[in-house]
C-alpha cells in the first residue's frame, strides 16, 4: 500500500527507506556506537543482499515472482539449520513451508510469469541472503544483532545513493517513505532481532510468510483494490498453515517439559 503511494522506482525507495529504517532503529538502541565485528559485517552485507536482489528482482520480473521466489528462504534454513544452529527440522516445519507455498502459488496465480529468467535469479538470490540473515540473528541471540542491522541499512542506502537524488518525491510520497523506513523496515526488523533471541530462525521466517499475504488487505482497505477468490483462498491457506505450525510446536514443547 505504501509504495503505492510513492512515485518513484524501486531503488530510490530502498534507499530512502532503509536510510529511515536505520536512523529508527539506531535511536530504538540508544544512538549505540556501532562496532564493525565480523558477524555485524557479515549480517549487514546479508541483509543489504537481500534488499537489493529484491528490488532489482521486481524491475526484472513480475513482483509477483520475487515474492514468491523470496519466501523460498525457509526451505533453506530447513536444511542447514539443523548443522549449523543444531536446530532440528520437524516433520510439520517441511508440512508449513510446502502448504506455506502452495497458498502464495495460489494467491499469486493471476500475476506468477515464466518471464525474466534473470529476475527471477535474483528473487532466489534474495530468499538465500534471508535465510543467511536470519540463521546469522539466531545465532548470535545473546549479542546485539540490531547493530549488523543498522550497518545494513547503511550499505543499502550507499548502494542506491547513485539513484536516489534523480527525482525527489512529492509531499505524499515522503510520507510513505517515513512510514516504510519506520515501521515496514525499522520497527518490523527491531523486534525480529528481539523475538529471534525466542523462536527459532525456521518460526521466524514461517510467520513472516503472513506478511505478503496480509499485504492485499490494507490495499483493499485504504486503496480500494479488492483481491481474487483465488488469492483470498491462497492467504488462508498460508494463515492456517502457521497456525497448524506453532499449535504443534507449542505442543511439543510442553511435552517436552
Amino acid at each position: 500500500m505504501l509504495i503505492k503511494w510513492v512515485e518513484l522506482s524501486p531503488m530510490p525507495i530502498a534507499g530512502w527507506r532503509s536510510l529511515i529504517a536505520g536512523i529508527t532503529i539506531w535511536l530504538l538502541l540508544g544512538r549505540p556506537r556501532l562496532r564493525l565485528t565480523k558477524f555485524n559485517l557479515a549480517l549487514a552485507l546479508s541483509y543489504c543482499c537481500a534488499m537489493i536482489c529484491y528490488i532489482v528482482a521486481t524491475k526484472w520480473t513480475t513482483a509477483a515472482n520475487a515474492i514468491m521466489l523470496q519466501f523460498t528462504s525457509p526451505i533453506y534454513v530447513a536444511l542447514l539449520a539443523p548443522r549449523l544452529l543444531n536446530e532440528p527440522t520437524r516433520w510439520w516445519d517441511w508440512v508449513t513451508i510446502s502448504v506455506g507455498l502452495a497458498g502464495m502459488s495460489l494467491f499469486f496465480l493471476d500475476q506468477l510469469s515464466p518471464q525474466g529468467f534473470w529476475g527471477n535469479i535474483l528473487a532466489i538470490g534474495s530468499g538465500v541472503f534471508l535465510a543467511v540473515l536470519f540463521m546469522l540473528m539466531r545465532s548470535q541471540r545473546a549479542a546485539q544483532p540490531s547493530q549488523g542491522l543498522i550497518l545494513g541499512n547503511l550499505l543499502t542506502v550507499f548502494v542506491c545513493l547513485p539513484f536516489m537524488f534523480q527525482t525527489m518525491p512529492a509531499a505524499q510520497g515522503w510520507l510513505g517513505l517515513i512510514l516504510l523506513g519506520v515501521f515496514q523496515l525499522g520497527l518490523g526488523y527491531y523486534l525480529c532481532s528481539k523475538a529471534i533471541a525466542h523462536v527459532t530462525a525456521m518460526e521466524s521466517l514461517l510467520i513472516c510468510m503472513v506478511e505478503p499475504v496480509l499485504n492485499p488487505i490494507w490495499v483493499a482497505i485504504f486503496i480500494g483494490e479488492l483481491p481474487q477468490a483465488f488469492a483470498l483462498a491462497g492467504g488462508g491457506l498460508v494463515l492456517a498453515a502457521t497456525t497448524f505450525r506453532g499449535v504443534l510446536a507449542a505442543r511439543d514443547t510442553s511435552l517436552d517439559h
